[in-house]
């Protein structure tokens, strides 16, 4: 699968960066935080240490003049990503409603629907980005909880894409016990390979 650089989640304050940073990658238990640390704005060689080649995410709409814009991978919003992510859930349940409603599905038995993942808690969670001014770095560890939360939701998703499969037919021509074929139904272009989180520019 494609890998997305760790999401650095910042909170500034008058004199502080708080960071807060988070691997987004990997299967649905695979997210994790990866540290958080409390850096003074002068501090730049920290600071490009720890943003340097990372997305970011704010907790508010601040400027950050100390860091160069150009050694960041990209900035993103929770609103935006959440959007996304929705987008591909609302897609693959159209899919399943299309497999049980298609013709060659008649006969062949039910088809239980897959557990969703269920984003709705996500956007509560998540700092505004033009009030939050809760300092000491609570703000960067929400926003570093809701992040994770998101990217399990979306490992949880594509584990799902790839897995739900149903048995076609035997063959009456091949022996009993040759093995079962599958029809991975959800998964449209049949990659075996994972998705990375669909972050949502801003």
């Amino acid at each position: 699968m494609d890998y997305l650089p760790p999401v650095a989640c910042v909170e500034l304050s008058a004199d502080r960066f708080y960071i807060c940073l988070i691997d987004v990658n990997g299967a649905a238990d695979l997210p994790r935080q990866l540290g958080g640390w409390t850096v003074e704005r002068d501090d730049r060689e920290l600071l490009q240490r720890l943003l340097s080649g990372r997305l970011v995410v704010k907790t508010t709409d601040d400027p950050m003049p100390e860091v160069d814009q150009a050694e960041v991978a990209g900035y993103f919003t929770v609103d935006d990503t959440v959007s996304k992510v929705e987008a591909e859930i609302a897609e693959l349940k159209n899919r399943f409603t299309a497999v049980l409603e298609s013709p060659e599905r008649q006969g062949l038995g039910a088809l239980t629907e897959p557990r969703w993942p269920d984003l709705a808690s996500l956007t509560t969670r998540t700092p505004n980005p033009q009030s939050s001014r809760e300092g000491q770095g609570r703000a960067a560890f929400t926003l570093g909880v809701t992040v994770k939360d998101l990217a399990t939701g979306w490992g949880k998703l594509e584990s799902i894409r790839l897995t739900a499969a149903y048995p076609l037919p035997r063959d009456p021509g091949l022996p009993k016990s040759h093995p079962r074929q599958f029809r991975y139904y959800l998964n449209d272009d049949s990659s075996p390979d994972a998705r990375p989180l669909p972050v949502g520019d801003r």
